[in-house]
């Protein structure tokens, strides 16, 4: 054992004895997707790893159990992808994505080819399928041909237009046998000699007559097995051999047609073939005298099936993921990633240390770096009224159909509360009880039918006040002692329509104003719910700048109320005169000579530990300073892993720092530095601890008390670092005053209050 060795094992052992190391932390600056993954459409086997494609690209490693999920932030180039496929001979897989971009993986390198995706706006970028021959990968896309060279990664040709008159046709298909080029297309079979002088020019194309097809006929897919020409329409499969063609005895609309192994594999959404009809089923064929039928597949759709290497099958299946069948066809276990019910949530809350997001009738929970999916149990009246879903997408008559879930909040007792759009109010207690409130049995009333719970927010006073939209008392409060009121708008409105609110330090009510009317309504109860002569209420309808209908309010830590339009913010920067005055007492902040963000729609404004703006709109996310002069990031699906430009919401888990925005096609999300703080002793954790050699990225230290200041020394207390905490996390990049990389030792940590009150010390160690 060398002294070295020694020396870092001692250190890290030390360091084990005094701190803390929480497992789910992810680095400072780090993305992550989270998306549903149970329903795989594509399947591909590449050194070892099955690949498959869900909402997401995700490798599965039979070798050691591991499911991965490989986005941009893994170093991929794009969301979305559509198509896989591996080549043997060139050694890599082929990854299309939706809007035309292609990585290849080869070995544990990516290289990405863009030159699809950045032709012009105007063009279909789809890419219906990859065709490898020799050191070229053919792509049939809907605008024709493109060939490129997999030696120099260069795009070397593209073929147009090929239809009769030089129209142009979506090639589905193609395959190359003996001299020619064979392509499927929307307008029926065509074929050209592979050593024709001009294949760019439409004449070098022949249509092919196919006996018993009308010859305009989309025609799906064609390959070649056993030196035969198959090709599929949208029902029907015809054979090429020796000039002649023949009529295969089934027929049904398929999911995909291919060849893998030894056999022909064809997924059917609706077949015809012996019993078999109108149902999912897996065609494995041989000849007309050997095949085989797996109909295991009812419940779910087929996307893809292919045979492996170590003698399994793997089936692309909706609902169940990646299926692994044995060479028997025998089910033997399906692998999904862990992720959300669904990539399109209606809403998104945060607390201390989980996330919770509604879809419909479920509600996903991701807490400690784990998704959990949700749905309500029948039986109201049994304790453990949660059950895991576990991807099972239809419904089971165990659960309560509480439809259309739209906000979610969970208070410091344990209780969860759940709004929707059509049945009013779930309560889960801290017991695990449910209870349902709607215009039959609780003060909540009916709009069109339906009780409208569209907002729920808690005060200061552990008072839960709700938002009952589409009534003439659209405000309704549950107090700490379980007295229920409801509280009319009179501002001459009435029926006056809220989407959200949002509650401030004075405790009083803002609120969105949505349909017939634009602006904000605040409201004042003065602490006195059933006493109304007391109640102040105020309608504004006009702000400084353009904007008038109000998309999202937030209230910081100073107690201003931001709000969002649709054409940028404005600020109310004193509240507590609102109802002082009759001006609107609201100003723009100015960031670069103009009102902050004008012209944009704004989704969302979110207020972190450290005061900061998290600003969503349709070209990205925004990080603002405190007041909105100082742009800090500006994160869109170009420069950062962000699935899409439109963020709809955004909540930040306090506890972590991690900032989540929630877009149209899912959600991404950012480990940010501002955490929530604390103000008394043993909250403290330092990722990474230890620092081991290699790391390169941000140390966090997070547990702090609010901009706390944050002092490093070595063991001999000389001054390495010395830097104020965001909200309640400090960060350091492991380098001294001269920005040298600190040498490897135990370094001292000394925390101390923003009055100067030394609070707490901890360690860190760095092993170089």
């Amino acid at each position: 054992m060398t002294f070295k060795f020694f020396a870092r094992t001692i250190l890290i052992l030390l360091l084990l004895n005094s701190v803390t190391i929480v497992a789910q932390n992810v680095p400072i600056g780090s993305w992550r997707t989270h998306l549903q993954h149970n329903d795989a459409y594509k399947v591909a086997e590449y050194n070892g790893k099955l690949y498959f494609i869900t909402t997401s690209l995700v490798s599965y490693d039979p070798s050691d159990g591991n499911i991965k999920v490989l986005s941009k932030a893994e170093g991929f180039s794009d969301s979305e992808p559509v198509l896989i496929e591996t080549s043997l001979q060139n050694n890599l897989l082929m990854i299309v994505y939706k809007n035309g971009n292609i990585d290849l993986l080869k070995d544990n390198s990516i290289i990405n080819l863009s030159d699809i995706k950045r032709q012009s706006s105007n063009l279909n970028k789809r890419v219906n399928q990859i065709y490898f021959y020799g050191s070229y990968a053919y792509l049939a896309c809907s605008f024709g041909i493109v060939v490129l060279d997999l030696k120099s990664m260069l795009f070397i040709e593209t073929y147009s237009n090929l239809g009769a008159g030089g129209d142009n046709v979506d090639v589905k298909s193609m395959v190359i046998k003996d001299d020619s080029i064979y392509i499927a297309t929307t307008n029926g079979l065509y074929s050209a000699n592979i050593n024709a002088p001009n294949l760019h020019d439409y004449l070098s194309w022949k249509r092919l007559t196919v006996e018993m097809m009308n010859p305009d006929v989309s025609v799906r897919k064609i390959l070649n097995y056993n030196d035969t020409l198959y090709i599929s329409t949208d029902t029907l499969f015809f054979t090429y051999s020796g000039g002649i063609w023949k009529k295969l005895p089934f027929t049904g609309t398929h999911e995909e047609f291919r060849a893998s192994g030894d056999e022909l594999i064809i997924l059917f959404k609706k077949g015809n073939l012996d019993a078999y009809s109108n149902t999912n089923f897996v065609l494995f064929w041989k000849s007309s005298k050997q095949y085989e039928i797996l109909k295991k597949f009812e419940l779910s759709f087929i996307g893809d099936c292919i045979y492996g290497t170590q003698g399994n099958y793997w089936v692309a299946t909706g609902a169940f993921g990646l299926i692994k069948l044995d060479k028997n066809k025998k089910i033997l276990e399906n692998y999904i990633p862990n992720g959300t019910a669904s990539t399109n949530y209606v809403n998104m809350n945060s607390w201390e240390d989980e996330l919770h997001v509604n879809y419909n009738d479920y509600l996903s929970v991701f807490k400690n770096g784990f998704w959990s999916n949700y749905r309500f149990k029948k039986k109201v009246t049994l304790p453990s009224a949660w059950e895991l879903v576990d991807g099972i997408k239809y419904v089971s008559p165990d659960y309560i159909r509480f439809k259309d879930q739209r906000i979610t909040l969970k208070t410091d007792d344990g209780k969860v509360y759940v709004g929707s759009y059509v049945q009013g109010l779930l309560i889960k207690d801290e017991n695990g009880l449910i209870s349902t409130y709607s215009d039959t049995n609780s003060i909540f009333k009916t709009s069109a039918n339906q009780t409208l719970v569209v907002d729920i927010k808690a005060d200061s006073r552990n008072n839960i006040w709700f938002i009952n939209d589409g009534t003439i008392s659209p405000i309704v409060v549950k107090t700490s002692d379980n007295a229920w009121y409801s509280f009319k708008i009179d501002v001459g409105i009435e029926i006056l329509h809220l989407k959200k609110m949002i509650i401030d330090q004075q405790g009083y009510i803002w609120g969105a104003v949505d349909k017939e009317a634009e602006g904000l309504v605040v409201f004042n109860h003065n602490n006195t719910f059933d006493d109304i002569t007391d109640d102040e209420w105020k309608l504004i309808t006009s702000f400084s700048g353009e904007g008038r209908s109000v998309g999202s309010l937030a209230v910081d830590i100073d107690n201003r109320i931001w709000i969002g339009t649709e054409d940028g913010i404005t600020v109310f920067y004193s509240p507590e005169n609102i109802f002082n005055t009759q001006e609107t007492n609201s100003n723009c902040p100015v960031f670069e000579q103009r009102c902050l963000l004008s012209g944009q729609m704004i989704n969302c404004i979110v207020v972190d530990s450290n005061n900061r703006k998290w600003i969503g709109t349709r070209s990205g996310a925004y990080l603002f300073n405190e007041d909105g002069t100082e742009q800090i990031y500006h994160f869109n699906v170009d420069n950062s892993p962000l699935i899409s430009n439109t963020v709809n919401q955004i909540s930040i888990v306090t506890t972590s720092g991690e900032v989540f925005f929630n877009t149209d096609k899912g959600i991404s999300s950012y480990r940010s530095t501002a955490t929530k703080s604390f103000n008394e002793k043993g909250f403290l954790n330092v990722f990474p601890n230890p620092v081991l050699p290699g790391y390169e990225g941000l140390i966090a230290i997070s547990g702090l008390p609010f901009r706390a200041t944050v002092k490093i020394t070595d063991i001999a207390g000389k001054l390495a670092y010395e830097t104020q905490a965001e909200g309640g996390t400090a960060i350091w990049n492991g380098k001294d005053s001269n920005q040298k990389k600190v040498q490897t030792g135990v370094y001292l940590i000394f925390i101390s209050k923003e009055d100067g009150t030394e609070l707490q010390v901890t360690k860190i160690a760095f092993i170089n």
